[in-house]
């Protein structure tokens, strides 16, 4: 076993310090508010001195800034997780292939029907014999019923009653936000950042998937982003998240239909490559 070199120790020590500061000041924030959680509470909660605290941060709003910074990416890490282990599901990537070549013959005989109906027209107004036109196909299904893309919405939306704390934190954030100036600029800065990041991410799965975004990137984030926001907050207020996620099999009351229209949002902003 290598032993930590000595310099060494310290950092360590002080990123441990940090790190516990940062979990207590989530717990206390999302229990009181930024407003009301004083640093002596935080400290006393981390089992710290303000010595410990100043030396880690200069101020509350500090705090604040690292905090907020540390749970979004960590959120963007989680959802990356996700996307890579539901891809490197064969049965999903098989019933995939099976919707696409669907969705392919549906075009193909949406296009032979219009391209019929045409010539059946236009022989009508030459006063010629209309041609035959075969009946209505089978219609194989929706474009966007996407076994893959439905399965990650139900991972990412399954815990919503452990992602309480984190809305009423993320609650937080926005007002200290509006309150405060020189905060609203600095975290205004870090949304932007995450913004760009969930972007190239969207990117990135949707060119996995062979699908593609309908407007601009950080657009569709910022779309995307409001609606998961909206459709968590909902089940809160209607008190689905103390028994199922939005994602749950067997979900009741609000939660199904904020499954369903937050699909239908996806489907505003997703399409078929």
């Amino acid at each position: 076993m290598t032993a930590t070199p000595p310099h060494d120790r310290p950092s360590r020590r002080r990123g441990a310090t940090r790190e516990r500061l940062l979990d207590a000041a989530y717990a206390t924030f999302a229990q009181a508010g930024v407003a009301q959680s004083s640093i002596e509470a935080i400290c006393e909660a981390a089992g710290f001195t303000r010595g410990a605290f100043y030396s880690n941060f200069s101020s509350k709003e500090e705090l604040f800034l690292a905090l907020a910074d540390r749970e979004i990416h960590a959120r963007i890490d989680a959802l990356e997780d996700v996307v890579e282990r539901v891809t490197r599901d064969p049965a999903l990537l098989a019933q995939g292939l099976a919707n696409r070549e669907a969705r392919q013959a549906r075009e193909a005989r949406e296009a032979r029907e219009a391209r019929e109906a045409r010539e059946a027209r236009e022989a009508r107004e030459a006063g010629a014999p209309r041609p035959a036109v075969p009946g209505p196909g089978v219609e194989p299904g929706s474009a966007l019923e996407r076994p893959i893309v439905q399965a990650i919405l139900a991972e990412v939306l399954a815990d919503v009653h452990g992602e309480r704390q984190w809305h009423q934190m993320n609650l937080e954030f926005e007002l200290l936000a509006l309150r405060d100036a020189q905060v609203a600029q600095a975290f205004a800065a870090l949304r932007q950042a995450y913004l760009a990041r969930v972007a190239d991410v969207l990117e990135r799965i949707l060119a996995r998937l062979r699908l593609r975004l309908r407007t601009a990137p950080v657009a569709a984030a910022q779309i995307l982003i409001a609606g998961y926001v909206a459709a968590t907050r909902e089940v809160y207020i209607a008190g689905d998240g103390e028994r199922s996620g939005v994602g749950a099999a067997g979900s009741t009351g609000a939660a199904e239909p904020t499954r369903t229209w937050f699909t239908a949002l996806i489907e505003l902003v997703v399409e078929p490559d």
